[in-house]
């Protein structure tokens, strides 16, 4: 094969749309022609560039002797579209077969998707009608130096489905200047007929319109503003209103129920106080609700039994103390942070509280927070291990005597308690001798799960309940103390 030469449009050119001229410039192939430079080539143009150096050549002839595709758009390939070496397996054949292939685009599509709608071109009527009307305003205006452009009103009738058979108007204005009022008759073309009648002052039509204007805007506001004074009360009642009950004496003795008739009521023993109730009222339904005595539960906080009904609990205030460690030592005992009835409760007493809560709703909120109180905890019990709080920042603080890191204190506790458990892990198998199933351990280390016994393997849950068992056992805390003065040591 000898060489070829293509004559193919420059690259780059702007299209003259009236004559259409198009530069051309000649492109070589000889047999030193490499697929690398006929890929070049073909990328210019928008071609393929797969296939033999043969089936390069014919692809970049075939585009040279087909003048249409010059002017046309490059079609944007999309993912899915079946196309290059695709094209020739199997199931793409049966594809294009049944369905056919992607229309290729003839011309460039609009930037917003669809065809913008085309003015359409004003009417003789409408444009004599305006012509009129623009003459009256004008001569209005000239021939009277006191009246102003606001203060014209034209009363005009277009001819808007009227025939043209009827091809004259009233056109009637009313020009008041100080009292004084002209009427100016005109014939327009292509309007209907009107009668004239006497209008009112176009001031007094202008402030009756900014008064309507005005007036909608001032009751939109108005409905806004009650709108959202209904859901900012709404959000009141929820806090306010005494939804949670607090008895600081003894629950009353409530005695079976006794069943007289269609109501249920517990029946109360003479002399004592009457059962828990709670009152809900919302004044904009008149209603009064009483929570079911199921509701109601007792929780122990400290030395006082705290009734509350766990249906209307809050959920946990969201608060974080990583930036005040200090306010979290001050809230801790102390705290209006929740508030059920009216009386604060501190931060140590929230897990008691939303435990009796757990499996009566339907969402469990402690389970987000629940962690962090636990770091609460860690911090306030570490504090507390110093006589003041003075103290504890000496202790935690770094060489330049600045304070610790809310996270770098629980890492630092953590691994304390890492390292204590391990030590309590030693001691009860030390104990035990290796066997913490041992008769005299009476299956303090075995658990349930699933319903079968399992005996206790991390060391921190060895570790937790061993310390309980010192604490609650004075014999095995005294037997305890005799090993370790007889040699026995957990390092």
């Amino acid at each position: 094969m000898g060489d070829i030469e293509l004559l193919l449009p420059r690259p780059g050119q702007t299209l003259n749309e009236e004559q259409r001229d198009i530069e051309l410039v000649k492109f070589k192939i000889s047999k030193s022609t490499t697929k690398k430079e006929l890929a070049v080539e073909l990328v210019k143009y928008g071609l393929a560039v797969t296939g033999t150096r043969l089936a390069q050549i014919e692809r970049l002839r075939a585009f040279a002797d087909d003048r249409t595709q010059w002017a046309r758009p490059a079609v944007k390939r999309k993912r899915g579209d079946i196309s290059g070496a695709r094209s020739a397996s199997h199931s793409s054949k049966r594809i294009i077969s049944q369905f056919g292939t992607t229309e290729t685009a003839i011309e460039y599509q609009n930037k917003y998707g669809s065809d913008r709608r085309k003015p359409v071109p004003a009417t003789e009527s409408t444009l004599a009608y305006n012509e009129a009307w623009c003459s009256a305003v004008l001569q209005n205006y000239a021939s009277s130096t006191h009246t102003a452009l606001g203060q014209v009103e034209a009363t005009l009738v277009p001819a808007v489905g009227v025939p043209e058979s009827e091809s004259s108007t009233v056109m009637r204005e009313s020009n008041r200047t100080f009292g004084n009022e002209s009427d100016v008759q005109m014939d327009i073309p292509g309007t209907a007929a009107f009668p004239a009648g006497n209008s009112e002052p176009s001031e007094t039509a202008v402030h009756v319109r900014r008064l309507e204007r005005q007036l909608f805007r001032v009751e939109e506001k108005h409905d806004r503003t009650l709108s959202n004074l209904l859901s900012l009360s709404i959000k009141i009642d929820a806090f306010v209103n005494p939804r949670v009950l607090s008895v600081p004496h003894t629950p009353p003795q409530i005695t079976p129920r006794i069943s007289e008739g269609p109501s249920d009521v517990p029946a109360v023993a003479p002399g004592d106080p009457p059962p828990p109730t709670c009152n809900t009222t919302t004044e904009r339904e008149g209603t009064t609700s009483t929570p079911s005595h199921a509701s109601v539960v007792c929780a122990k906080l400290g030395d006082e039994d705290f009734y509350f009904d766990r249906a209307h609990l809050p959920d946990p205030p969201s608060i974080h103390f990583s930036q005040d460690i200090s306010a979290l030592f001050r809230e801790w005992h102390s705290s209006h942070l929740l508030t059920i009835n009216g009386r604060g409760i501190a931060i140590k007493h929230w897990e008691v509280l939303y435990k009796k809560r757990r499996g009566f709703t339907d969402t469990d909120a402690w389970k987000v927070i629940g962690v962090e109180w636990l770091n609460w905890k860690f911090l306030v019990e570490e504090r507390e291990c110093f006589p003041s709080e003075e103290a504890f920042w000496r202790e935690y603080s770094d060489e330049k005597h600045e304070h610790m890191s809310y996270q770098q204190i629980l890492d630092r506790l953590k691994a304390v308690r890492a390292h204590q458990d391990n030590v309590d892990y030693k001691a009860a198998i030390e104990y035990f001798g290796g066997n913490l199933d041992r008769t005299d351990a009476n299956g303090k280390f075995r658990y349930k799960k699933g319903g079968k016994s399992m005996l206790m393997r991390k060391a921190r849950d060895v570790a937790k309940k061993w310390r309980e068992l010192l604490a609650e056992d004075d014999t095995l805390r005294t037997r305890w103390a005799a090993m370790q003065q007889n040699g026995a040591r957990v390092i």
